[in-house]
């Protein structure tokens, strides 16, 4: 069969973030849509790292790893701040599911979405964003909007 450049090396391959084929690693994330086969990715669900990511994602940023999760047809490309060994949990006590109001000032998003003071909300994860601030936010979910 054809495989393509991006997909082969002359050296072992390695896996981003020192992990190894087959560990066992928790997604971290905002639960979301993943893959064209409408797999889904759930916060705090264990996964095993079947490689490197194979795809781009949200435009120009790039994923680190495949992540196979049970129940999904194909592996998952994630960023490397979305998975952890340790079962990941979400700042202020707040779990997946709980509902919220937005109490921060109005803000509209390039992509159209927006946040407006009052909004309710689903917390959908945490924040990883793979800054010194991940403690401190989490990811929610406002009625009407795309992105978490």
């Amino acid at each position: 069969g054809c495989i393509c450049l991006e997909q082969i090396t002359a050296e072992p391959p390695t896996i981003p973030g020192g992990f190894k084929l087959g560990e066992k690693v928790y997604y971290g994330g905002p639960s979301r849509l993943s893959g064209h086969c409408r797999d889904r990715l759930i916060f705090g669900q264990l996964g095993e790292v079947a490689g490197r990511a194979t795809s781009t994602r949200a435009g120009s940023l790039r994923a680190d790893l495949a992540v196979f999760f049970p129940g999904n047809e194909d592996a998952s490309d994630v960023k490397l701040t979305e998975v952890s060994r340790l079962l990941p949990v979400i700042p202020g006590g707040y779990s997946v599911g709980d509902l919220l109001f937005y109490a921060g000032p109005d803000w509209a998003y390039c992509n159209g979405d927006r946040l407006t003071y009052g909004a309710r909300c689903e917390v959908v994860g945490r924040s990883c964003q793979g800054d010194a601030s991940d403690d401190e936010r989490v990811a929610v979910q406002l009625s009407g909007n795309r992105a978490a």
